[in-house]
């Protein structure tokens, strides 16, 4: 399993919405077969470049006792430590309780 980061002290919390610990199974599917934008900078090792592009996303969430499927937009893909990549979902509407 990957950890979660753990939040820095001092660092502004931008969420509209409460967190909730969560050790849920996640699958993605994501629509976009390619992105296009403009690039920042550009190393040997890499480039950083922006687009208005934010690929649609299916997310499969499972927990003990319930699945739920959701839809929405990626909007930021990030290595937060070694191998690990961090994945954002914004989810379109509401996200709801499931039901028991």
């Amino acid at each position: 399993m990957v950890q979660s980061p753990t939040p820095r002290p001092g660092v502004s919390e931008r969420r509209s919405d409460e967190r909730e610990p969560s050790e849920a199974h996640v699958m993605v599917r994501i629509d976009a077969t390619s992105i296009a934008g403009t690039a920042e900078n550009v190393s040997p090792s890499g480039l950083l470049f922006f687009s208005h592009d934010c690929p649609r996303v299916e997310v499969e969430v499972v927990e003990p006792g319930h699945t739920r499927v959701l839809h929405g937009r990626l909007v930021r893909m990030q290595r937060m430590r070694g191998n690990a990549t961090g994945y954002a979902v914004e989810i379109d509407g509401a996200l709801e309780a499931p039901e028991q």
